[in-house]
């Protein structure tokens, strides 16, 4: 499995490895993760990501959690915030999120499925799980060059017992940039 990670400043639009943005605004990011070719053969299988957030950038909540079939649609929503299946904005029993701010502003962000083969028995190797939240852009973001921001995925590894693999850490920067004016009179 593997996990890269792109930015928008639109939940619906194109997302990128990159995006600028103004002091205030929203940066939606989206994670889009592979699954092993031999899912079926586990009787459990946990999927964990853990997201760095730089200073700048301020977790606002998930937007939308859901499988996307090989074709590119969406064939499970576990939590969509527009959604009114999505019952009181909260996260469906087995997944479960964490958030971390740092004394440096800079923060950490966890989401866990206890089980994928429980939470949606009908998924396949050939689907993708895909994960969108949004950020505001603070004031902070005037003072890093660029706001990386990075995530790995943890994931069992074992279809005979435990044990977990690591996705390698994928990034997508999001830019602020300065703009001095001179006034004449």
């Amino acid at each position: 499995p593997v996990v890269n990670k792109t930015v928008n400043d639109t939940i619906d639009g194109t997302f990128s490895d990159s995006e600028d943005f103004d002091i205030g605004d929203t940066a939606y990011y989206k994670w889009t993760a592979t699954l092993p070719s031999n899912l079926k053969s586990y009787e459990a299988y946990t999927y964990e990501f853990f997201d760095t957030l730089p200073k700048g950038l301020k977790f606002t909540r998930f937007e939308q959690i859901y499988i996307e079939g090989h074709d590119g649609n969406r064939v499970h929503t576990f939590y969509d915030i527009t959604d009114a299946d999505t019952i009181n904005d909260t996260l469906p029993a087995g997944i479960t999120e964490t958030l971390t701010e740092n004394a440096d502003l800079t923060s950490k962000i966890t989401l866990k499925f206890d089980d994928l083969l429980t939470l949606y028995p009908s998924i396949l190797p050939t689907h993708k799980i895909i994960v969108k939240y949004s950020c505001m852009v603070t004031r902070d973001a005037l003072f890093v060059e660029a706001m990386t921001n990075k995530v790995y995925a943890e994931f069992s590894n074992n279809p005979n017992g435990d044990g977990t693999g690591k996705t390698p850490e994928d990034v997508a920067h999001a830019f602020t940039f300065k703009i001095n004016v001179d006034k004449y009179d």
